[in-house]
């Protein structure tokens, strides 16, 4: 009998007709993820500046006057006017910032917050060599930290850019109705001057945020086994064993290697050429099992797979795009170790050839 932890490479191989992923005694060096639908969203909140927090940005227009300028009432329209009002760098080549509160938001009851988009509309000037042009970059501020995006170029042209936090950046954890009202919107922007043409200047005219969110719901992932035989027949061994379960909130906080156990019972006889077929399916509350991933082993060369408890281990993470809310399965790494442990089958027995030698 054979004992083994079996590992779910990265890598794929074509055994008896099937080309799948290679469930080996050994892992790969590589590693891929699977994202599978979890749960629709949408928009649920649109937030504006309404006052500003801090003012770095040396300029804005129009100037009000009396001073003192505001710079919230410059990027706060819904839509976008471009050159009629901004914030703008004027003559600074080190970063300036700008921090704008806005209203406060209230979360539906029932609803999870799955994503939170910042987006912001700017024009960065160059005059020659896209090198030597303005950047602008923009986010949250939480805490006393700048969350940003990278900075922007957009080559003497309004753009409109996004920057995605799936979780709250502060903490990696799912974000809150808290969290949302204790952020403030962020920006930041530097001039650039170039020895020929002068300086060249970052202006942004929009920035806003919105919150996307989803109605959670329970996720499940099960395994599901088949031996191949030489032809690529498929004979059901087990049907959705080892099922793990979590909410979908609860993936956003917890990420990370989970396990289950599922019993292959009773022993099932194999010839040498069969291979072991596994997938993993995943299922979201009451409704359908969805095929996530297929391996399969070597022609063991065995007997029988036989009785055993197998520990099986998904590597499980939350991702989020503005339309869905993402279950994503890692594999193929030590680091994202997805396997199955206690796979135990027997090798099959050759006959071995006497000879005998008549004196």
């Amino acid at each position: 009998m054979t004992v083994e932890t079996r590992y779910m490479r990265s890598d794929t191989q074509l055994i008896n007709g099937l080309t799948a992923y290679k469930l080996s005694t050994v892992q790969s060096a590589s590693v891929l993820s699977v994202s599978t639908i979890a749960k629709g969203q949408s928009v649920n909140a649109t937030l504006r500046p309404t006052s500003d927090v801090y003012k770095g940005f040396p300029a804005s227009y129009p100037a009000e006057s009396p001073p003192p300028d505001t710079h919230y009432t410059d990027v706060d329209e819904t839509v976008a006017d471009d050159a009629s009002s901004f914030v703008n760098t004027a003559d600074s080549t080190s970063y300036v910032y700008d921090r704008y509160d806005k209203a406060t938001y209230s979360l539906p009851a029932g609803s999870k917050i799955g994503l939170v988009r910042v987006t912001a509309r700017g024009y960065t000037e160059y005059p020659v060599l896209s090198s030597h042009q303005a950047v602008f970059a923009f986010g949250v501020y939480i805490g006393t930290t700048y969350y940003l995006s990278a900075d922007q170029k957009t080559n003497n042209a309004w753009a409109t850019k996004t920057y995605d936090f799936v979780r709250n950046p502060a903490t990696g954890l799912a974000w809150t109705q808290t969290d949302i009202n204790n952020m403030n919107i962020a920006l930041r922007a530097k001039s650039y001057n170039d020895v020929s043409y002068g300086y060249q200047y970052a202006y942004v005219t929009q920035v806003y945020v919105e919150i996307y969110v989803y109605v959670d719901d329970t996720i499940y992932y099960s395994v599901s086994v088949w031996k191949r035989d030489l032809a690529g027949t498929e004979t059901a061994i087990e049907t959705n064993i080892a099922s793990y379960s979590s909410l979908i909130s609860a993936l956003y906080d917890a990420a990370g290697l989970k396990s289950a156990t599922g019993d292959i019972s009773p022993a099932v006889s194999l010839v040498s050429t069969d291979a072991i077929v596994v997938r993993i399916y995943q299922k979201v509350g009451a409704g359908s099992w969805t095929l996530v991933q297929t391996w399969t082993t070597e022609q063991l060369g065995a007997e029988s797979l036989d009785v055993a408890t197998w520990t099986v281990y998904y590597y499980l993470d939350i991702t989020a795009d503005a339309n869905y809310v993402y279950t994503v399965f890692w594999h193929g790494t030590s680091a994202y170790n997805s396997r199955i442990t206690n796979f135990t089958w027997t090798l099959a027995v050759t006959a071995s050839k006497m000879m005998v030698q008549v004196m």
